[in-house]
């Protein structure tokens, strides 16, 4: 275990994949021509932009941005990689504890910030849904 990262002021540990997928965080850009988008700012202040492309009802590329911590980018990036393949109902029922678990955890002062990545995936689906309708979620 590694010292903290982000704005952590009680320097709690933090996993090595927490350290590496804060400092090398995997899908962090903007997507041109999305399926679905969202931005969503969380209580700490933090925001996330997520982004999603879909074709046959699968999620087949997810983005990130973020002004958050180094915990935010982490979880921006993990819940990307998990949400990549997933089907739109298995997507939007993604929970905040399998970034954490996918991460061997996050300082407890920061586990909202998972909860935020979740909460801009799943308004993104939402913000798709809209547009193409409910009955995409099926399958």
């Amino acid at each position: 275990m590694n010292q903290a990262i982000g704005n952590s002021n009680n320097m709690q540990q933090c996993s090595t994949k927490l350290i590496i997928e804060s400092m090398f965080p995997k899908n962090m850009e903007q997507m041109k021509s999305p399926s679905g988008l969202a931005t969503v700012t969380g209580p700490c202040g933090d925001t996330v932009e997520f982004f999603i492309k879909i074709e046959g009802k699968r999620i087949v590329r997810a983005c990130f941005q973020t002004s958050g911590c180094g915990v935010t980018r982490a979880c921006g990036s993990v819940a990307t990689q998990l949400a990549e393949g997933k089907g739109l109902w298995e997507a939007f029922n993604m929970e905040p504890g399998m970034i954490i678990s996918a991460l061997d955890g996050v300082p407890d002062d920061h586990e909202h910030c998972a909860t935020l990545c979740i909460t801009a995936l799943r308004c993104a689906l939402i913000d798709y849904v809209k547009i193409y309708g409910w009955g995409q979620l099926d399958g």
